[in-house]
C-alpha cells in the first residue's frame, strides 16, 4: 500500500512538471521565475524578450536557465 502511495505521488510529480526560464538578477538581487512553458524550444523562444523586458527596467541580468521543475511557490524572489 505505501509502495502504490509512493508511485502516484512520483507520478504526480512528474505530470506536473513543466518548462520554466529561471532569471537572476542584480541590483535590484532577485529570482524570478517565468512559465510554464509547453516545451525547451518555447523557453528557448521566449527567453531574450523576458531578458530584454527586464534590462529595460534597469535590472542587471547575472544569469538565464531553462529548467524543468514543479512550478515554484513563489514567481519572484527577492
Amino acid at each position: 500500500h505505501l509502495f502504490m502511495q509512493s508511485s502516484v505521488n512520483q507520478l504526480h510529480n512528474e505530470i506536473s512538471k513543466s518548462w520554466w526560464l529561471e532569471v537572476s538578477t542584480q541590483a535590484p538581487s532577485y529570482h524570478y521565475y517565468f512559465g510554464p512553458f509547453d516545451s525547451e524550444q518555447a523557453v528557448t523562444l521566449a527567453q531574450p524578450g523576458y531578458e530584454s523586458d527586464l534590462a529595460q527596467e534597469g535590472c542587471d541580468v547575472m544569469g538565464c536557465w531553462i529548467v524543468y521543475r514543479q512550478p515554484p511557490a513563489e514567481l519572484t524572489l527577492g
